[in-house]
């Protein structure tokens, strides 16, 4: 029987660390992939926290829904020599906002999709504050996609062409210091207790792609200490950022945020 069972199950590697405070080590066997099911998604939702329905059956189906409803919106939005219109920006942006926020298998490349949406932008001759955001879109696309290079080619692009705004356009794209793209990655944390807790304050260090590289706390520990330590984790890990732009270019910079805890029961 014994054997039975290692033949089937194989050996053990080791104990896998569990991320969360609330989780108990497991052993982890040959063949599967380390911190499985408690690791924290590398490119969350590719990139975001959206919740995914439990049933694999039923994300499938909603997948399959949204992708219907995508390509019927974008084919009804074509000009009659089946040409892409200024209102097939709706569809392709939802299309695009869709793939980055909710890991997808089988979306279209979220970068052609933002490069598409640049195009019709463009052709359509659009007021400068869409041809900015279009290509700040794209370039957000790139950093989420890991595509540095390419993000780093747009961002000075847009540099060059932000020099013919208005201040008070370039002071609404706040270009000079880094924005959240990862929706969820600040979202309050529940700790088991009665509470209440005070807000903990920490600096994140960003790096030229948008990547934390480093959390510090700042202010009073308010929380267990294996909660703070929980919370730098999700930070250092979830947390994707537009990077802060010095003449066009990717700069590293840091960031204070307020993290929020609520009692869960």
């Amino acid at each position: 029987m014994l054997g039975l069972w290692l033949f089937y199950f194989g050996l053990p590697e080791y104990r896998a660390k569990p991320t969360h405070p609330s989780q108990k080590w497991k052993p982890v066997f040959l063949g599967q992939r380390p911190h499985g099911r408690w690791a924290l998604p590398r490119t969350l939702l590719t990139n975001s926290t959206a919740t995914r329905p439990k049933s694999d059956l039923a994300w499938t189906g909603l997948r399959d829904a949204a992708e219907a409803f995508f390509k019927s919106a974008i084919n009804l939005s074509l000009s009659e020599k089946k040409e892409f219109t200024t209102l097939t920006l709706i569809p392709l942006r939802d299309r695009l906002r869709f793939c980055n926020q909710i890991v997808v298998s089988g979306c279209d490349e979220p970068d052609r999709l933002a490069k598409q949406i640049l195009d019709i932008v463009e052709n359509a001759k659009l007021p400068l504050s869409q041809r900015l955001l279009a290509r700040l879109q794209l370039a957000d696309t790139y950093i989420l996609e890991r595509k540095y290079k390419s993000a780093r080619k747009v961002f000075i692009e847009l540099w060059d062409l932000a020099k013919k705004a208005d201040d008070d356009l370039l002071l609404e794209l706040n270009l000079s210091e880094p924005e959240l793209l990862t929706i969820g990655s600040f979202k309050p944390i529940g700790i088991k207790g009665k509470g209440p807790y005070k807000p903990v304050t920490y600096r994140l260090k960003i790096s030229e792609s948008g990547r934390v590289y480093g959390v510090a706390r700042i202010s009073e520990q308010t929380i267990p200490s294996n909660w703070s330590r929980y919370a730098m984790q999700a930070l250092r890990r979830g947390s994707v950022f537009r990077p802060a732009l010095k003449n066009g270019i990717p700069v590293k910079s840091e960031l204070i945020h307020h993290q929020e805890f609520f009692p869960e029961n």
